[in-house]
């Protein structure tokens, strides 16, 4: 059409055509929509993470999103549309104000307010968490130079305190590397919603003019 100026391939496959235009861009939407729900829960729940998301809940999910994205394109091919121009060699999605308005909000001011509020409490999620991530990071620095204080000025103690010296080390040792693991999860987690973010940030810009004309129509 672009190549041509007009539309070649007959009535039919026009309706067809705007059918797969408005699935797939619905679809790729709701996939953003869903990975910020994602990233959120990454954020959140980032120890957990694995055994929240399984496979089985992530086919589920995308077989719902796909479901939800067919049922808003659908609609043209049942008759929700203007009626159909007399020259065949004009094929456009249609701008019948019911239905544009209903596939703007399905397609995007729905999945775009569910973005933003994701994204918001991933940054007040990250803030809080990073606070006490690096909290007890000083905590666990501050305990570590104080016992070290302590061996070298209680060199000559006995078996006995040596042996519970010990047993406070090792324990401080596990809780230093759960801290480690934790802080090694979140902080890869924080930097993939960081990343996420900014895609879906330019991503929304690039297609809030279109939804915000659809409606309005011509």
């Amino acid at each position: 059409m672009e190549v041509l100026g007009f539309w070649a391939f007959g009535r039919a496959f026009c309706d067809v055509w705007a059918a797969v235009d408005v699935l797939c861009c619905t679809a790729s939407i709701l996939s953003l929509c869903t990975i910020s729900v994602d990233r959120y829960v990454g954020v959140r729940h980032s120890l957990k993470y694995p055994t929240i998301m399984t496979e089985r809940k992530a086919a589920a999910i995308l077989a719902l999103l796909w479901a939800v994205a067919l049922v808003v394109s659908v609609g043209p091919l049942l008759g929700w549309k203007e009626p159909v121009p007399p020259d065949e060699r004009f094929c456009s999605i249609t701008e019948e104000v019911g239905y544009a308005v209903f596939s703007s909000v399905c397609s995007f001011y729905l999945p775009m307010a569910v973005i933003i509020v994701m994204y918001c409490r991933v940054y007040v999620v990250a803030r809080s968490t990073t606070r006490s991530l690096e909290a007890g990071v000083k905590r666990e620095r501050g305990k570590a130079s104080e016992v070290v204080l302590r061996i070298h000025c209680r060199g000559a103690a006995s078996g006995t305190d040596g042996a519970h010296r010990g047993l406070r080390s090792a324990k401080g040792h596990t809780f230093r590397s759960s801290l480690s693991v934790r802080l090694l999860k979140f902080s890869r987690e924080k930097k993939a919603a960081k990343t996420l973010a900014i895609v879906v940030g330019v991503f929304v810009l690039c297609w809030f003019p279109f939804f915000f004309v659809l409606p309005l129509g011509k």
